[in-house]
């Protein structure tokens, strides 16, 4: 199925929960925020939502440096 992450058209397969999707790709969930089809995401809900066909997903990474 395809699905929009971050603005780029993305092809995955099997079914897949917003947590396995985000971790699969070693992304820390602790300084991630995800935005689902326009709504923000509580970081104890994303292993509740299915992804599916069509949807846009934004995951923003929070970096510090100085």
């Amino acid at each position: 199925m395809k699905i929009r992450i971050n603005g780029k058209d993305t092809a995955i397969t099997g079914t897949l929960t917003l947590r396995e999707f985000i971790t699969g790709r070693n992304i820390d969930i602790k300084i991630t925020v995800v935005e689902y089809n326009g709504k923000i995401v509580r970081k104890e809900d994303l292993g509740n939502i299915i992804m599916k066909a069509g949807d846009a997903i934004e995951i923003i990474n929070f970096v510090g440096g100085g």
